[in-house]
């Protein structure tokens, strides 16, 4: 999964919790201050490696992340893009069970 996140630079008192739970090591400090006097996080994420795993939103207590994440293909759509014998057995009227079933007997 993909994901991103934007942190509130208002909000943010430079607490850093969020830096020591992002398992990717994808937040930091920025440079900078805000006119409050407070250093903010940021986010360093150039390869787009965020996953939106929410701890950095669920730890912040000033409420200043939000997370935003890329949709899952549903299941039907991931089997058929693994293994192309489930279009085949979706084409045969077989429930998308039977097609999963199927596609790990084979591996």
């Amino acid at each position: 999964m993909r994901g991103t996140i934007v942190i509130d630079e208002n909000r943010c008192k430079g607490c850093q919790l969020c830096t020591y739970v992002c398992p990717k090591h994808l937040i930091g400090m920025a440079e900078t201050f805000t006119p409050r006097g407070y250093q903010p996080a940021r986010l360093f994420d150039p390869h787009g490696d965020c996953t939106g795993c929410l701890l950095c939103a669920v730890i912040c207590p000033d409420v200043a992340i939000t997370v935003y994440r890329t949709p899952r293909e549903n299941r039907q759509d991931r089997a058929v893009a693994t293994h192309p014998q489930t279009a085949e057995l979706g084409s045969e009227s077989h429930t998308l069970s039977r097609a999963i079933d199927e596609m790990e007997r084979v591996q």
